[in-house]
């Protein structure tokens, strides 16, 4: 009777064994489901647009094999008298390594997603880093032709050649007549260059040096040879204005910026130096501000016509006949968007204001902060072709500078040094820049 007793409770020991590991296993199904269920969800949410069906495939097994493991959780719980559980010994047993199958069967299917998810992952590197190749391919010539205007900033030396492209089109009487209402004087560009060049070279240490401190800039190198088709930089000198005469040594970088943009031919180099060009005590005429923006428009116009790029002004037929002799800013600003919509693609507009704080008084700073609000709209709806837009003050800007993201503050002096002059001309930043070259 001892010997049956010590039987029965063996089988009651193991029956009761077996409840407890089939419990624990669907504690552990109904623990894993969830998770699993929560991953294939984020795989098809990233990649719902691959189309990818051998994914799907696998997202079908998975919610297969969990959809087995909760019917033989529910025949568990169906069957979970602990008397029918012990009466029937070898069934449960028989259930238990069912429902373990089942179990390791959504482990390989979640294995089985994750790999071909795996795979998504890397099929859409492959066309990132195709798409990147494109873009980076589009960008070089860019790319190169900024760094070689750099280049031209700091050595001067020209160092390729521009395609002229197909013969210019354009009505030439129109184009004339245009130069003539806009009162441009071409030598008058060249001249206030030399002006700037020629005094600040023969300016004492201490504004060499700040002048140095900025054509070696960073900030400045990395905004010229930067690939990115837009941009718009401000540099505030900092001068203190009571005591500042004439040419600052932010406009002695100005023109060298100028002549490199000259003597590079892949750029278009639209230059106007505020301080050659005094908005009281000079001869009658238009508006400071205005003259400004006329100048620049027609210094576009002549070196469209130069590259014998096509033009079309018939736009012009359409503007108030009285706003572009009287030299309207709105005006003159829409004439210049016009034109530079026209240039081909790839082309490197540089269009560099110098000392514009000297325009920023009184009733010249409406028509300044319209010009400036145009211009920057200008930059921001150029795709086509690479416009950067560089503006100075001898001291610092006001208003204007909401207009502008990238900003140089300087220092307002800089301790002298007897190598400065020899640093603005030959300087050797350009090194690792050229090493980089594509």
């Amino acid at each position: 009777m001892t010997d049956k007793s010590y039987s029965i409770c063996d089988v009651f020991m193991i029956a009761l064994n077996v409840y407890s590991l089939a419990s624990n296993a669907i504690i552990e199904a109904l623990a894993q489901i969830p998770e699993a269920v929560s991953d294939t969800r984020r795989y098809i949410k990233l990649y719902a647009e691959t189309k990818n069906n051998r994914l799907e495939e696998r997202t079908f097994d998975l919610y297969l094999s969990i959809l087995k493991v909760l019917n033989h959780i529910m025949r568990f719980f169906a069957e979970r008298s602990v008397n029918k559980f012990a009466g029937s010994l070898f069934q449960q047993h028989s259930y238990q390594k069912e429902l373990f199958s089942s179990i390791d069967n959504i482990k390989v299917q979640v294995s089985r997603v994750k790999e071909e998810f795996e795979h998504c992952m890397q099929r859409r590197v492959a066309d990132m880093q195709k798409s990147i190749v494109n873009t980076d391919q589009n960008a070089t010539k860019s790319l190169q032709l900024l760094q070689a205007l750099y280049n031209q900033l700091i050595l001067q030396e020209p160092r390729s050649s521009f395609d002229q492209g197909a013969p210019a089109s354009y009505n030439k009487k129109q184009l004339d007549s245009l130069l003539t209402a806009l009162q441009y004087n071409d030598a008058a560009v060249s001249r206030d260059i030399q002006t700037c060049l020629r005094n600040g070279y023969a300016s004492d240490e201490a504004f060499q040096a700040k002048a140095a401190e900025l054509i070696e800039s960073p900030e400045l190198k990395n905004f010229i040879v930067s690939n990115a088709n837009l941009g718009m930089l401000l540099i505030n000198g900092n001068e203190d204005m009571s005591t500042t005469e004439g040419v600052s040594p932010v406009s002695l970088v100005s023109a060298r910026i100028a002549v490199a943009s000259e003597s590079t031919p892949q750029a278009l180099s639209l230059s106007f130096f505020c301080t050659e060009h005094r908005p009281y005590g000079g001869p009658p005429g238009p508006p400071a501000p205005a003259s400004m923006m006329a100048s620049l428009t027609a210094q576009l116009l002549t070196k469209m016509e130069a590259k014998s790029f096509n033009i079309d002004l018939t736009f012009c037929d359409d503007l108030e006949a009285e706003d572009i002799p009287g030299l309207n800013p709105k005006t003159l600003c829409l004439i210049f968007s016009r034109l530079a919509k026209q240039l081909p693609e790839g082309t490197i507009l540089i269009c560099l204001i110098d000392g514009i704080d000297l325009y920023e008084t009184g009733g010249f700073r409406e028509d300044v902060n319209t010009i400036m609000r145009r211009m920057s709209r200008q930059v921001s709806k150029r795709t086509n072709v690479v416009f950067k837009l560089i503006v100075t003050c001898t001291g610092r800007a006001r208003a204007i500078q909401t207009h502008f993201a990238s900003v140089i503050n300087m220092e307002e002096s800089v301790e002298p040094d007897d190598s400065s002059r020899w640093r603005i001309g030959h300087s050797n930043i350009l090194g690792d820049l050229q090493d980089k070259e594509p």
